[in-house]
């Protein structure tokens, strides 16, 4: 064998490629000729071995053009990939039918194994690549309690939703990228510079896994420990030959929040336990054996000859695959009948609502009602002398109880300089004296409260509230959901760093009656991905010199339940961005039944018609 080249994913960063060249530096360090490419496998003499990563060649996003057939018999495939990954299969297939297929996973090298398919283990450990940790200062003085970072699955969002409530007033960070990646789209996935930035900036790492599989994920591990930050992981397999408690610290998902705030109470312990952890990985695990077992594995490849082995992978050799997330974007809807058929029931729904608007108007006029006045209802005391910096935007129609849980908390926030802006759209039963009660509860909260005489539809009503509203921000509050008490300040404090974006959001735990159940407006910024449906709840805040500017939210129903999404599309079209919050400062309530996403369900080609005319260049 005359050396390696390493086949690197071309113009992506990603935790992988991260892996391959801490091998190339093993390599290297053993007097081993190593070569590396991006994007393809090259023309290489017959000594000449490969070493790649399978998932950056098959997959939804290959980086890498596949090798030939040649150059399959060549190539020894190291899989970082663990159970949960959506194209686990596929990748362990392709890896064991071309070449020879090396594995971090101990678990998963047994059940491949079990199933006679040819596979060796590779024992990540130590890599001087990964070695940060005199880069950064010690856990106790880091301004993050943890950090979180990783695939957005539905077992993971779900957990995470549960750590909210109890993390108010904690710095904390949850950094989620979407699975499987669009091609088009651009990576989620955090450099490898962010990566370790984050890092430095963390006490502890959250471990979560992907699926009940609870297979280490050493990758992860490995590179926390060599940044100094403490690993708090949920129960798993084969993390030998760390030591818990020593090393490591584990917990049940559901009591991980509170091991966490014990842990960043104890500096002491934190401390000793990153040292220990660091000073154990680089003396006692080091990578050099797994490499050396890789080389030896090249020496044979060049001297075998053959046909390539093809095989089969059970489900049972790389355990529960989860459903890949669906993006909310255009349905695609392949029989052209049903296609009518539902463009014509939402064309009825909307003619319907019309209709019922006209009535409401005409009641109007015949009772001499003026159907341009909004009268004010309700004035709390501290409202006339306020100088409010943020405006509480909210727009009602046949509130309950659950919108005073919302005024609730509001008036728990954290910060003062607010009002409330209540404006209700022509309610049949009128809820003003529960208002009035509920808000004599907080003499300290500004509030107004408006009334409509006939129903409008919330864009105008958010609109006018726009119009009325004494704040530089803009809140928006459905009637439904509910802020923590560090929310408003966060996201002000957030625009007020970054002056050129438009909004700032940040991530809602979504819940039912019984608890958190996922996670909504979890996945960051990017105009790119407007393009594959809208990610961001209208739970948001926003400058209001923007809002006027751009004419606030489009009033036009034919793209009613879009109005969100039509307005994050204005601004990028403006040339404006947003401003990510990585941490949960809301709450959204899941109802068992909403008019609004039964009405979205029917049809959505008309609306996503109109706004791919309105932004071609987005869409």
């Amino acid at each position: 064998m005359r050396g390696f080249c390493i086949v690197l994913g071309d113009g992506v960063t990603r935790t992988e490629s991260h892996l391959l060249l801490a091998i190339a530096d093993e390599l290297q360090d053993m007097g081993v000729r190593v070569d590396l490419s991006e994007g393809r496998f090259p023309q290489a003499d017959p000594g000449t071995v490969f070493i790649a990563m399978p998932q950056d060649v098959v997959g939804s996003d290959p980086i890498v053009a596949k090798p030939s057939k040649t150059q399959s018999k060549r190539t020894i495939w190291v899989n970082d990939a663990r159970p949960g990954h959506p194209q686990l299969r596929q990748i362990l297939h392709f890896a064991a039918s071309n070449g020879s297929l090396m594995d971090t996973g101990i678990d998963t090298v047994r059940r491949l194994k079990y199933e006679r398919i040819p596979v060796e283990h590779f024992q990540l450990g130590y890599s001087k690549r990964w070695d940060h940790m005199n880069s950064g200062q010690p856990p106790s003085r880091r301004p993050l309690n943890t950090l979180f970072m990783g695939a957005s699955v539905p077992r993971r969002n779900h957990l995470l939703a549960h750590f909210g409530r109890h993390w108010v007033g904690t710095p904390y960070e949850i950094r989620l990228y979407e699975v499987p990646e669009a091609p088009s789209g651009p990576s989620q996935r955090p450099s490898d510079s962010d990566r370790t930035k984050a890092l430095l900036s963390s006490m502890t790492l959250l471990n979560i896994h992907r699926t009940v599989n609870s297979e280490f994920e050493w990758l992860r591990v490995l590179e926390a420990i060599c940044s100094g930050c403490v690993v708090v992981s949920e129960p798993s397999t084969g993390f030998g030959p760390l030591e818990p408690g020593e090393h490591i610290f584990f917990g049940q998902g559901v009591n991980l929040p509170h091991l966490v705030n014990q842990l960043a109470q104890q500096v002491d312990r934190l401390d000793d336990t990153s040292k220990r952890a660091y000073q154990f990985v680089k003396d006692e695990l080091p990578m050099r054996p797994a490499v050396e077992k890789l080389a030896s594995m090249g020496e044979r490849l060049t001297s075998r000859t053959g046909r390539t082995l093809h095989v089969t992978i059970p489900e049972t050799a790389v355990g529960t695959e989860p459903e890949p997330i669906r993006v909310s974007g255009p349905e695609v809807v392949k029989d052209r009948f049903e296609r009518i058929v539902r463009q014509s029931l939402k064309k009825q729904a909307l003619e319907s609502t019309q209709i019922k608007q006209h009535l409401q108007r005409i009641e109007a006029r015949i009772t001499g009602v003026e159907l341009d006045e909004t009268a004010k209802v309700v004035e709390t005391a501290a409202y006339p002398v306020a100088e409010p910096r943020i405006t509480i935007m909210m727009s009602i129609y046949n509130p309950d109880q659950r919108l005073l849980e919302a005024i609730r908390s509001v008036a728990l926030s954290n910060t003062n300089d607010y009002e409330i802006v209540i404006a209700d759209d022509g309610s049949s039963k009128k809820p003003f004296d529960a208002i009035e009660r509920e808000l004599a509860r907080y003499p300290w909260v500004p509030a107004v409260v408006y009334a409509r005489p006939v129903n409008a539809g919330v864009m105008m009503v958010r609109n006018w509230i726009i119009n009325h509203a004494r704040g530089k921000y803009i809140f928006n509050l459905d009637q439904d959901n509910l802020v923590y008490p560090n929310c408003l300040k966060t996201l002000s404090e957030a625009l007020e760093g970054e002056p050129g974006a438009a909004f700032a959001y940040g991530i809602l735990e979504g819940f039912n009656r019984q608890g958190p159940v996922d996670l909504i407006s979890h996945l960051p910024w990017s105009k790119k991905r407007l393009g594959s449906g809208n990610w961001i709840d209208a739970m948001t805040m926003m400058r209001r010199d923007i809002l006027l500017e751009v004419g606030g939210f489009s009033e036009d129903l034919r793209t009613w339940g879009y109005e969100d999404f039509e307005l994050w599309c204005h601004f990028a079209d403006r040339g404006y961005d947003a401003v990510f919050i990585p941490s949960i400062v809301g709450r959204y309530r899941r109802s068992e039944y909403s008019q609004l996403a039964a009405y979205l369900q029917i049809d959505d080609s008309v609306a996503w018609s109109i706004l791919r005319d309105k932004y071609p260049q987005l869409l």
